[in-house]
């Protein structure tokens, strides 16, 4: 092949992942993804406030920790109230058309798991503010 001619690939082959992420050329987020990604950022995002407001404890990573069982408990119960809440956002999107298959589901859920409030913060501003 001579030199600057580009070779068709299929996009689930490995080259087709390198040159996403090393030569930047990004593939667009479906709206599916995009809609997982928000709901994910608003569950994390409340749920760090939440634990900033409740815990007393912090770890050598600067990560808010309950330092008691009533901490504990009620971290957790807001998570659940969280979690309730993003998924009749994702089945109210279903009714609308809108199909979060799993996967996309999980990848946002992923993404946003080891943030911290700060950068949940500037993402949610740009999100929802």
């Amino acid at each position: 092949m001579e030199r600057g001619n580009r070779i068709k690939i299929n996009p689930t082959d490995d080259v087709c992942t390198f040159e996403r992420e090393y030569l930047c050329q990004w593939l667009e987020p479906s709206a599916e993804y995009q809609e997982a990604y928000r709901l994910w950022l608003w569950y994390f995002y409340q749920c760090e406030l939440y634990d900033s407001q409740i815990c007393t404890g912090r770890n050598k990573y600067e990560d808010y920790i309950p330092a008691s069982g009533l901490e504990f408990q009620l971290i957790n119960k807001n998570a659940g109230i969280n979690l309730k809440y993003i998924n009749e956002k994702r089945k109210e999107l279903t009714a609308q058309g809108i199909f979060i298959n799993n996967d996309d589901w999980k990848r946002a859920k992923e993404h946003f798991s080891r943030y911290k409030l700060k950068g949940l913060e500037d993402e949610y501003k740009h999100y929802f503010e």
